[in-house]
């Protein structure tokens, strides 16, 4: 006869582990007619169980002013400044980071894609996760 409390005990033991995955877009880049790879990702990813999978996805630099701050010509003036020199990109990481913050619980594999400066944000993302703390106040810096 063959001894399964073993295999019990392992099979217990293992907990399900949600994922959290941030999709960031290139510059200029948003849902469209002509597709990134990032926003194809985001079409396949599972968003329809939170209690397995959250999926964040953002529009790349550029896509993005200020609300209230911009108006008419200044607001296209502002797009074009940001997709020039990445002028909101510590809000687009600033975005990511809060949704982590608002979604982790202890034990959630988090992924990040990126795709042109919107890898940069992922990049940037996950040096803050490494170097700020982890998502349940873990400092990293100790």
């Amino acid at each position: 006869m063959k001894d399964t409390s073993s295999d019990a005990r392992s099979t217990d033991s293992l907990s399900v582990t949600r994922s959290i995955v941030l999709c960031f877009d290139g510059t200029s880049n948003h849902f469209s007619e002509r597709n990134t790879n990032v926003v194809k990702l985001v079409e396949l990813l599972s968003k329809n169980d939170p209690s397995t999978q959250m999926v964040y996805y953002q529009t790349g630099v550029g896509t993005y002013s200020h609300p209230g701050f911009w108006t008419g010509i200044t607001e296209v003036i502002a797009k074009k400044a940001d997709e020039a020199v990445a002028w909101y990109l510590y809000q687009h990481v600033i975005d990511g980071y809060r949704f982590i913050m608002e979604s982790y619980r202890e034990g959630d594999e988090i992924s990040i894609f990126g795709f042109s400066r919107g890898a940069y944000t992922a990049r940037a993302l996950a040096g803050m996760l490494h170097a700020v703390s982890t998502p349940f106040g873990d400092s990293r810096k100790n």
